[in-house]
């Protein structure tokens, strides 16, 4: 109580992100993410960074074992209350196409139109594609899918297809995989707390300790 006491005498304004996870969704992605924005919490100074997990079920389930309880439930999610949306990747084997509901598209489509971060990881930005939102913008994705040609894919969209490990295109931030799930982490810090905040927060997690 004391901490929660401080951040709010001294914190600017949180901010929220709705995480949107589909069943079969790849681990390190989600728990990445999830995880450098909490680590907000323990910066009382700073503004905190709100999690909500949601999705088409009270569990998801990730390719590596990994489960998530949602937060919310899907239909309950108002655009209007998140600072920015993520959806990580997944394998289409396991059913995380089911985020091509209308559901999650109305969520995305909503958010771009207020401008707000959009984050994708790996084949997450097909959900983007799903929502008509990647027409004439710059992409980026995982290249190596055994049966699909995902650049062709993004072409399919109206994307431009790029090359990039992270390909920022305005409020979109798309990337290649899993590997770059830090330095998109780290970015999207960098969108809602400035650059200054989102140093400190990394260094802490990293255990470097505060900027001099």
């Amino acid at each position: 109580m004391e901490r929660n006491n401080e951040r709010e005498n001294q914190a600017p304004s949180a901010k929220n992100v709705l995480v949107i996870l589909g069943e079969g969704f790849e681990d390190a992605e989600a728990c990445v993410l999830v995880s450098a924005l909490r680590w907000t919490e323990y910066r009382p100074h700073l503004a905190e960074v709100n999690v909500v997990v949601t999705g088409l079920r009270p569990v998801v389930r990730g390719w590596f074992g990994t489960v998530y309880e949602t937060d919310i439930a899907l239909e309950d999610a108002d655009p209007a209350d998140y600072d920015a949306v993520v959806v990580p990747g997944g394998f289409k084997s396991r059913g995380y196409e089911e985020l091509y509901d209308e559901r999650v598209l109305s969520i995305v489509r909503a958010m771009n139109e207020q401008g707000k971060p959009i984050v994708t990881l790996c084949v997450g930005v097909f959900v983007i594609g799903e929502a008509g939102a990647l027409e004439g913008r710059r992409a980026t994705v995982y290249e190596l899918s055994a049966n699909k040609d995902n650049l062709a894919c993004l072409r399919g969209y109206g994307a431009i297809p790029t090359h990039e490990r992270v390909c920022v295109d305005g409020n979109l931030v798309s990337c290649t995989g899993p590997a770059a799930s830090e330095e998109v982490a780290a970015l999207l810090l960098d969108m809602l707390v400035g650059k200054e905040q989102a140093a400190e927060v990394e260094r802490f997690r990293l255990g470097l300790g505060a900027l001099p």
